[in-house]
């Protein structure tokens, strides 16, 4: 039985930080180990009155106070510094790119630049209601492993490719299907940068998702090149820590009325789109955990909904499956189990045609390639 209440308190937390709660959980109803007690017993209520107030002295006085000077021109600037960061050169051309990257020029398709403010306007960019419609499906990891190897790149990759498989056949299903390609804000965790610390450690990329891109594959190798490139700019875009600030410092209150203001107006409609979706994919539990004695099947994460971008899509690994969280707007999308349904549609497609290409290259003696502008592996 679920229960609702009018108010509630909400807790965002970034992938890396979700898994090693779901972990620390995953024990719930085992007998604690002695090094799990000790801690309990040496600092459990043993809080220092003084330390508690100087503490909160130095906060209020210093650290506050710098964090705000830092804040205030680097919010100022970020939409200039995200451009900046996620801009195509304008010289050099696709077949730089494609060399840096270690790519061939001639065997790559180019795929536009994901900036703030590029995207399509589509069904789910409007303002959203407080109303939710969810859906969970699930993907093989050990065949999306398969295309990873096969083509060099990322599970990443390979994932964001099939959201944007899925997202051409819902689109192009409601007749709502955009020119441009649509541009997903994807967290990026920076833990491994920035050490351990509890709080949330995230900058975003913006990324294409390669929906203007017919054939599987070439989308595929599209959004590799440019995540590759991404990632390696997107640490010159938003500062990890610059969320965690914003939470820390803003008034409640006031934030709160913004966006109020903000949603009731419909600004969201007005101005260009900033994305289309938010997409994220993160490694959960390596070991299919036990919670009080029951074993976990599926576990569905859910991600963020904004004014102006009613869907999100999120992925977590359990085992030796993908399970996939899609959470949008019940007004702008309806039926995300359409969604879901080309999303498993999309994967079949890919990994079809990566058998069928790495069958062909042994038969060849030649290694695993499409030339562009197939006609036989188009999709949606």
């Amino acid at each position: 039985m679920a229960v609702f209440f009018r108010r509630t308190a909400a807790a965002l937390l970034d992938g890396t930080s979700a898994a090693a709660v779901l972990r620390k959980l995953g024990g719930a109803g085992t007998t604690p180990s002695a090094r799990d007690l000790d801690p309990v017993r040496v600092h459990a209520g043993g809080a220092n009155p003084i330390g508690l107030v100087a503490g909160g002295l130095w906060d209020f006085s210093v650290r506050r106070p710098l964090t705000l000077a830092r804040l205030v021109p680097e919010a100022a600037m970020l939409p200039w510094r995200l451009r900046r960061a996620t801009a195509t050169r304008r010289s050099g051309g696709n077949a730089a790119e494609a060399v840096e990257d270690g790519g061939d020029a001639a065997q790559t398709t180019p795929i536009p630049g994901a900036a703030p403010f590029t995207a399509p306007r589509t069904r789910f960019n409007a303002t959203i209601t407080p109303h939710r419609a969810v859906r969970g499906t699930s993907l093989d990891l050990t065949e999306m492993k398969e295309v990873k190897n096969a083509f060099g790149v990322t599970v990443n990759d390979v994932f964001l490719t099939v959201v944007g498989g899925g997202l051409r056949r819902y689109l192009r299903f409601h007749d709502d299907f955009p020119e441009k390609p649509l541009v997903a804000v994807v967290p990026v965790s920076t833990r491994g940068d920035e050490g351990t610390q509890g709080n949330n450690r995230v900058t975003v990329l913006f990324a294409s998702l390669g929906t203007d891109i017919q054939d599987p594959l070439e989308r595929l190798r599209a959004v590799a090149r440019r995540t590759r490139r991404g990632k390696r700019r997107a640490r010159g875009g938003m500062r990890p820590g610059l969320i965690q600030d914003v939470a820390t410092l803003a008034p409640s209150g006031a934030l709160s009325l913004v966006m109020r203001l903000y949603g009731d107006l419909h600004l969201a409609d007005l101005h260009p789109v900033v994305h289309n979706l938010s997409v994220s994919n993160f490694p959960g539990p390596r070991k299919t955990p036990d919670f009080l004695g029951a074993r976990v099947t599926h576990m569905y994460p859910l991600g963020p909904l904004m004014h102006g971008s009613g869907l999100s899509v999120t992925a977590m690994s359990l085992g030796d499956r993908l399970d996939v969280g899609i959470n949008a707007c019940e007004h702008l999308v309806p039926d995300p189990g359409l969604i879901a349904t080309g999303l498993r549609e999309s994967m079949d497609r890919l990994l079809e045609l990566t058998r069928e290409t790495a069958a062909g290259a042994g038969d060849a003696g030649a290694t695993v390639s499409t030339p562009p502008g197939s006609t036989t592996t188009e999709e949606g």
